[in-house]
């Protein structure tokens, strides 16, 4: 009992609260594409409510902020999820939409966040990688700057092996399935 516990509800990554976010997010792809026209998350109304879950969401995660957990030695902001996360972060995806919707489409500064959407599985499986086959060996402790630049450089390298694989996407033909989906192509 206590291991479906720990994959439905409190594990790690339970599929219940979890499977609830991308269930959230396929919605608002029906909303955001009708047909052949894209529906603007920057409405008013839709905006006020966004703003509403955020500062609800905010409230409610503050004032029951759930067990703080400590797993090999992370410290886990929001596992197991509480509903005010939970509200909380539809919340603040919401508004970002909404901000999103207001900004020029022509706009370059973001398409380095785009080319790393493009291939998220990729980027995700690469940095797990990275960290867990060439920095978790070392078991550095270092000071906040050196650090902050080590992280920038992780966050640089993904960038750029996002754009090689924008690349590789583009000439991809045919091909495996597996591939297919790891580049999200």
């Amino acid at each position: 009992m206590a291991v479906a516990c720990q994959w439905f509800i409190d594990g790690w990554f339970p599929i219940f609260p979890w499977l609830a976010v991308s269930l959230l997010g396929a919605q608002a792809g029906t909303f955001r594409w009708k047909g052949n026209a894209i529906v603007s998350f920057a409405q008013p109304v839709l905006f006020a409510v966004a703003g509403s879950f955020l500062v609800l969401g905010a409230v409610f995660w503050y004032l029951f902020p759930g067990a703080s957990l400590i797993r090999l030695g992370y410290v886990e902001l929001f596992y197991p999820p509480t509903v005010g996360f939970l509200v909380f972060i539809t919340g603040v995806i919401f508004c970002l939409f909404a901000i999103a919707d207001r900004l020029p489409v022509t706009n370059r500064i973001f398409d380095p966040i785009r080319a790393l959407g493009e291939c998220s599985l990729a980027i995700y499986i690469l940095h797990t990688l990275v960290i867990e086959v060439l920095i978790s060996p070392l078991r550095l402790r270092v000071p906040v700057v050196p650090y902050l630049a080590a992280a920038l450089l992780l966050i640089g390298s993904m960038v750029l092996a996002a754009y090689l694989i924008r690349q590789y996407r583009q000439n991809f033909r045919g091909g495996s399935f597996v591939i297919r989906v790891l580049i999200g192509g």
